[in-house]
């Protein structure tokens, strides 16, 4: 087992080869997000790393919000980082683990809410909560450079921490991060 570090802030971490990252997202059903999976089993090949996929729970109560929050909150599992896929529940979930916290945006978790006074509502409640990930994140990923410009304007959140990593395309498009 090697030993490596990892950049938190202003401080530098220690963790143990695999690298344990608890993938956070909000559905098994892989009917949907179909490049969010891609980069998942993309992960889960590469040696270096050990993915743990979690999928939150819609959730219908108070006892499931408790819940939750609870196993995100247990540092017992000793995961190098948690990466939360999308803003919303899950990436504000993800930011109470106690490590490095990842959060990846692709779209429509960052664009102001849309439709009738009950959708823009609840799109209001989830714009909020997406805001509040990207603030207490360590780390932010967004797709495109129109994302990078909306997210690194937002007050609170530094332009260092946001960075260009569009989702791949199958095994044909793997890019490089841009910025």
């Amino acid at each position: 087992i090697s030993l490596s570090y990892l950049r938190d802030g202003q401080n530098a971490v220690l963790w143990r080869m695999p690298l344990k990252v608890l993938w956070l997202d909000n559905s098994k059903s892989r009917a949907s997000g179909t490049f969010m999976w891609d980069v998942l089993d993309r992960l889960a090949k590469n040696p270096a790393v050990e993915v743990v996929e979690q999928s939150i729970p819609v959730i219908r109560g108070t006892m499931d919000a408790i819940n939750v929050f609870g196993a995100m909150h247990t540092p017992r599992e000793g995961y190098g980082i948690v990466h939360g896929q999308y803003g919303s529940l899950v990436g504000f979930l993800s930011t109470f683990a106690r490590a490095p916290r990842i959060v990846s945006f692709r779209g429509s978790d960052i664009y102001p809410p849309q439709g009738n006074w009950r959708e823009r509502l609840a799109g209001s409640l989830r714009w909020i909560l997406t805001y509040i990930s990207a603030v207490r994140s360590d780390g932010i990923l967004v797709m495109s450079g129109a994302m990078f410009d909306i997210v690194a304007s937002w007050p609170g959140v530094r332009r260092d921490k946001v960075h260009i990593l569009p989702d791949p395309a199958g095994e044909l498009f793997w890019p490089e991060p841009s910025r």
